[in-house]
């Protein structure tokens, strides 16, 4: 009997470790457009929907150092481009003007820079939720988009919250990276 008890007790424990971080995450993939390795790409600065002031500056530079080290494209962050508009010779402050760029300009800009794909996301959530203590919500929409034909062949969307029986210290970045991770593993 006593060996029983212990085998229920270390079942239920199993499955809240289970269940401690909860997700839901969606991928599309267009593979007969999806970038070869030698692909050049740039990845613009994600707008942040959220309430946290620095979550879609957070949230591109998680998504832009896991792109790098999960595949062998050529990834550049827009905030290193040097911008000039040559249509009327005006400086786009990179500080304010590229996360108000719409996809228009965003792809034109690609254009010119030769970029074979472009990335641009929402960070939706991107805060500590109130409860019986304060969980890490991590929200992001994510595409990729081919230059030339101006097609979406990749997008995804993940929540990512701590589960229930979580145990342990987690943060708004840790969540992130685990969100951004999960994202990029479905394209392998």
């Amino acid at each position: 009997m006593a060996v029983l008890r212990f085998l229920l007790f270390n079942i239920i424990i199993s499955f809240f470790f289970l269940i401690s971080c909860i997700s839901t995450h969606h991928t599309f993939i267009k593979s007969e457009l999806f970038p070869e390795s030698s692909r050049f790409i740039i990845v613009f600065p994600f707008e942040n929907l959220s309430s946290h002031q620095n979550g879609g500056e957070i949230a591109t530079a998680n998504f832009i150092t896991e792109l790098r080290s999960a595949f062998p494209f050529k990834v550049l962050d827009a905030e290193f481009l040097v911008i000039k508009d040559t249509d009327d010779n005006s400086n786009i402050n990179i500080e304010t003007d590229l996360s108000l760029l719409n996809m228009y300009n965003k792809i034109k800009l690609a254009m010119r820079k030769k970029a074979d794909f472009i990335i641009t996301g929402k960070v939706c959530e991107f805060k500590y939720k109130k409860g019986l203590g304060e969980e890490p919500v991590v929200g992001l929409n994510v595409q990729m988009i081919d230059v030339k034909s101006r097609n979406i062949v990749w997008h995804s969307s993940i929540s990512i919250t701590k589960g229930p029986f979580s145990i342990g210290e987690h943060s708004l970045n840790n969540y992130c990276q685990k969100a951004v991770y999960q994202m990029l593993k479905k394209i392998k």
